[in-house]
């Protein structure tokens, strides 16, 4: 599998049509914290001698608490990891257990202790609600707990249940607990206002930062550069094209074996660019730019005046200076105002 992934690098070389410096790396999309040092060194070297790493670059390892250790933080910090991502998720060993996940809350404690100890200062922390476990009382503790860690970041997401997963099918069955619809907008509520009046940033929609701590990675996503993953279902994106590596782990490997690229292209039209635009941009806290949108050749305004109006009056979006920002009230339903902009 690592053979493979170097091998996609090295096909992948010219993938970014300037030749600039990469200003990120993620490390991410499964547990990468299993990998050995001189793996994820090697990586790193790759990246370097193919792309170019700019020496301001933010590097991201994705860790689980159970991997984190004093020893094994010097090491990344030393090889030029400076950022970390901790799966936590839950602070209760009960919701932990219910969603089996393979740490402990006094692991995930000792880990962030350890983070805490080290030299990184640029670390995040992932928070989910929406699990059943939680009555109001209890799901505020949780919050404090997160809280008093005083991470620079915070990822805040509601727990999703794909029909396909384990989950999907006991919830299917009627063998699953889950919260009631206006429980779960409670604790996405409440983790909005706490997260802000507590110094946090809510520059997207579930990503909280302090002061200088944005992430610079997933705003290549929201902003639409350029951006190229490697591995198995790993997406990649460059203006008008959008590429996907297959899920099949043997399939990526036999490929890459024979020495050509694996990736299924597609060319995005107009309206998807426009699409994809409106249901990223109106997430983040810049909003969107209605003077983009008709460079696009979308007028919004022109197009949708009743219901913008209509948005206006129920509180849920304001347009102000040429943008359309969310509310804290839109923000919740976030993805059903993107989606009735859509372009069909």
């Amino acid at each position: 599998m690592l053979e493979a992934m170097h091998q996609e690098m090295r096909l992948q070389q010219h993938f970014f049509p300037l030749k600039e410096p990469l200003q990120s790396i993620y490390f991410g999309g499964g547990t990468p914290s299993m990998l050995h040092e001189a793996e994820i060194e090697e990586f790193l070297a790759l990246a370097d001698t193919l792309f170019g790493i700019s020496a301001k670059a933010e590097i991201t390892l994705e860790a689980n608490p159970d991997d984190v250790s004093l020893g094994r933080l010097a090491t990344w910090h030393q090889m030029g990891i400076n950022r970390l991502s901790l799966g936590i998720q839950s602070f209760s060993d009960a919701v932990l257990q219910w969603a089996n996940r393979a740490h402990s809350a006094q692991q995930a404690l000792n880990a962030i202790e350890w983070i805490q100890k080290s030299d990184f200062q640029n670390f995040t922390i992932d928070l989910m609600y929406g699990f059943p476990h939680f009555t109001k009382t209890s799901f505020k503790a949780e919050l404090q707990q997160f809280l008093a860690i005083q991470s620079p970041h915070i990822s805040a997401y509601n727990l999703t249940i794909e029909k396909n997963t384990y989950f999907g099918k006991q919830k299917k069955l009627g063998k699953l607990k889950t919260l009631n619809e206006s429980a779960e907008l409670w604790q996405m509520e409440y983790t909005m206002e706490t997260l802000q009046t507590h110094g946090y940033e809510q520059y997207e929609i579930s990503n909280f930062a302090k002061s200088g701590f944005r992430a610079v990675h997933n705003a290549a996503y929201w902003h639409g550069s350029p951006y190229l993953g490697i591995g198995p279902s790993a997406h990649s994106y460059k203006p008008h094209q959008r590429f996907l590596n297959p899920p099949i782990n043997k399939n990526y490997i036999d490929g890459l074996k024979s020495g050509r690229l694996v990736c299924l292209a597609e060319d995005l039209s107009q309206e998807d660019r426009t699409n994809e635009y409106l249901l990223t941009n109106l997430r983040l806290s810049e909003g969107i730019s209605l003077a983009y949108l008709r460079e696009l050749g979308y007028d919004l305004l022109q197009n949708h005046a009743d219901t913008l109006d209509e948005y206006q009056k129920r509180g849920l979006i304001q347009i102000s200076d040429g943008y359309l920002v969310l509310t804290q009230t839109g923000k919740v339903v976030a993805d059903m105002i993107a989606q009735y902009f859509f372009i069909v």
